[in-house]
């Protein structure tokens, strides 16, 4: 018989098992964009509230950063480029906007208002895509698997 690939006892192989339940569901979630992710989280309320809030609570998604203290979100700032800023910032929430410009000086909020303004219309992978690598290192930061 084959080894199972994803079996952790098989040294020869270098793939991680996956992970599951509540854990695995939400660090999938985390990749979806936020009209995915919040239609996907609705239709587990629906069948079981309990499990949707455990889930939400394991989750770390781009809107969690006004969740980081200020010190924190400005180092993330300074680690992320102003256009990757602009293109995550496209379907951020205003609380989460004003959180972030909160923490910049006001030159480098100018700047980073001006950015959004002038990249304009943006595709929807494109602003999910920078989210995505700005939450792993807002991750990273927080000592977030």
């Amino acid at each position: 018989m084959g080894s199972d690939p994803t079996d952790p006892k098989n040294s020869k192989n270098d793939v991680k098992a996956p992970h599951g339940g509540i854990q695995g569901v939400a660090d999938m979630l985390n990749y979806m964009d936020k009209e995915t992710r919040e239609k996907v989280l609705a239709n587990v309320a629906a069948r079981d509230r309990s499990v949707a809030e455990k889930i939400q609570d394991k989750m770390f998604v781009f809107e969690s950063i006004v969740e980081l203290e200020s010190r924190d979100i400005q180092v993330l700032l300074r680690e992320v480029p102003t256009r990757k800023l602009a293109i995550a910032l496209r379907n951020a929430s205003d609380e989460l906007k004003a959180h972030l410009f909160k923490n910049l000086s006001a030159r480098a909020t100018q700047t980073l208002q001006d950015e959004v303004t002038l990249i304009g219309p943006q595709r929807l992978s494109d602003v999910t895509a920078a989210q995505v690598q700005i939450v792993s290192l807002a991750k990273k930061l927080r000592g977030i698997k």
